[in-house]
């Protein structure tokens, strides 16, 4: 598809019918791979001519994943069959390496700098790769980490389950140091590339209507032949009387098949996940839809958007009962430079650290742009170099990364605080002069 016009520009069909399971494109953009659920073999195309390149047999089983090295010159493809395999995609010479597994292959990934790969089975085992000799590196025992909520068909708890746990999709982050993993649960977990340590699990749903959200499922409703619960059997009821509207194979009449999962609630789950070349935002696609997730303060809540009471007969009430922090950021809401001024005079000066850290960053950018006016035309010089200092030591990290948005404010307070130096120093320069010029004067006899 071209994105620029969003319409369908090529269309690439194989020379056998078959089914595929997963799609990868080389680095250059030029080679679009996509592997079989049932000929078990792997199609290459061009992007450019629409013609198929060359096909790739070998795996036993399913392909389930494939994925390019940095140059775009090997292709890895991971199989139900137990083994990853490398295929020489620039000479055409074909299979380079076979990989073995003790389980089914799930999924697989390069990273950014390709050298190391990383593959997950279905025991919930992720290997790392390294690509020179291809030997493992280390690994990570996942079950416990991708191990979710609890099905209400699950008949054993949580903790003594032992179905799904297993990451079905990886990928590296830009930098190559994190792993993000997500499956056949509720969570995404990220892993450190180098420490092969779980860094941190993230939750992608608390909404209880979605299978497997609940740890803990209420014993009252569990009997031998399952789970009685009321929402279940609610869900179930209204399955019979549209089926259409529910998950699970359908007869032409528009009847549940037996057996094939219809009427039953929908599980959390992730079935991929990605990042952004920049590393700041990264997405998975889930039960609930695509999920996008960023590292970007800015786009955080701000509860007094909604506020109506942001006056400044409010402001002026908050600053006189010391309330320094509410006052500055209703000040900051009202944009009046004016009413931030005495608000921000009014702060005590061993305070200012404090305030300046409560200051959220999606407003950071009118607030150096305030202080930088205050600073020019204030006779409190030291004050605001501390207001200056703390703002910038406080939120650093989001200054960092902050981009174009960022850049005319921090001209603006580099040029208040240019002009104030050269101020200062013509003063302390002047000063100097007269001084030397009064030592001089003394030295000279007096006439008599």
């Amino acid at each position: 598809f071209d994105l620029g016009r969003y319409r369908n520009f090529r269309t690439l069909r194989s020379k056998d019918p078959c089914q595929f399971e997963c799609l990868a494109v080389d680095p250059s953009g030029e080679i679009v791979a996509a592997g079989t659920k049932d000929t078990f073999q792997v199609h290459l195309w061009s992007v450019k001519t629409g013609q198929e390149l060359d096909v790739f047999s070998g795996h036993e089983g399913p392909v389930s994943d494939l994925s390019f090295d940095q140059r775009g010159t090997t292709l890895a493809t991971s199989s139900w069959d137990r083994t990853v395999q490398l295929w020489d995609t620039f000479t055409g010479k074909g299979r380079k390496e076979t990989l073995a597994h003790h389980h089914d292959v799930l999924c697989l990934a390069f990273r950014p700098d390709g050298l190391q790969m990383c593959s997950g089975t279905l025991d919930g085992q992720l290997s790392f790769w390294e690509t020179k000799n291809f030997s493992v590196e280390g690994t990570v025992d996942g079950r416990l980490d991708v191990m979710g909520g609890r099905l209400s068909t699950d008949r054993r708890t949580r903790e003594n389950a032992s179905s799904g746990r297993c990451s079905t999709t990886v990928c590296y982050s830009a930098d190559g140091d994190a792993l993000y993993a997500a499956g056949s649960s509720k969570y995404v977990c990220v892993y450190s590339a180098s420490e092969y340590v779980l860094l941190s699990r993230i939750q992608l749903s608390s909404n209880v209507q979605l299978d497997g959200v609940v740890d803990k499922l209420n014993s009252r409703y569990m009997t031998e032949a399952g789970s009685s619960d009321p929402l279940q059997e609610r869900e179930e009821a209204e399955a019979q009387e549209d089926p259409k509207g529910k998950v699970g194979l359908l007869t032409p009449g528009g009847e549940a098949l037996p057996g094939s999962g219809a009427g039953r609630r929908a599980a959390a789950r992730g079935t991929c996940v990605r990042l952004s070349p920049s590393g700041d935002t990264w997405a998975v696609a889930s039960t609930e839809g695509v999920l996008v997730y960023t590292k970007d303060e800015s786009l955080l809540f701000d509860p007094f958007d909604l506020d109506e009471d942001v006056t400044p007969a409010a402001v002026h009430v908050a600053a006189s009962r010391g309330e320094h922090a509410r006052a500055l950021l209703m000040s900051v809401h009202l944009r009046d430079v004016g009413l931030f001024r005495r608000v921000a005079e009014a702060v005590p000066f061993s305070d200012i650290a404090l305030v300046c850290s409560k200051v959220p960053p999606a407003r950071l950018t009118w607030v150096l742009q305030a202080v930088a006016e205050c600073a020019r035309n204030s006779p409190h010089l030291e004050f605001y170099c501390s207001w200056c200092e703390h703002l910038l030591l406080e939120h650093g990290s989001y200054l960092r990364r902050g981009g174009a948005s960022l850049v005319s404010s921090l001209r603006a307070l580099h040029k208040s605080l240019g002009q104030t130096q050269r101020d200062v120093t013509s003063a302390v320069e002047g000063n100097i002069n007269r001084l030397d010029y009064i030592k001089q004067v003394r030295k000279i006899p007096r006439l008599q």
